[in-house]
């Protein structure tokens, strides 16, 4: 196998692997198992939107990129939202129903 044929294949399986990783943390939301106000969801997001994106590199289409680019800075602001939350850090009345 050529190694462009090799790199192609990694790149359609890092596309299926985000996928996948989009659709499991969805189901597992769904079910309950995970909380979507918490770490683990946003991370699996933010996974998963590069991962994408990655895929996208084989098959470049600008509008799933623009998802796939909105998704990670949507999941980045979401983390360093609960960070602020976690950290029990003095907020004024305002400021906790702004972050809430």
């Amino acid at each position: 196998m050529e190694q462009s044929q090799i790199l192609s294949v990694l790149i359609e399986t890092a596309g299926f692997i985000g996928v996948a990783l989009y659709l499991g943390s969805h189901a597992l939301l769904q079910a309950g198992v995970i909380r979507g106000n918490g770490y683990p969801y946003t991370f699996a997001n933010l996974f998963a939107a590069i991962i994408v994106l990655t895929g996208l590199t084989g098959s470049f289409n600008l509008w799933a990129a623009i998802i796939q680019i909105s998704w990670i800075a949507i999941s980045i602001g979401g983390m360093v939202r609960y960070y602020f939350l976690s950290r029990g850090l003095q907020f004024t009345e305002e400021e906790q129903d702004f972050l809430a």
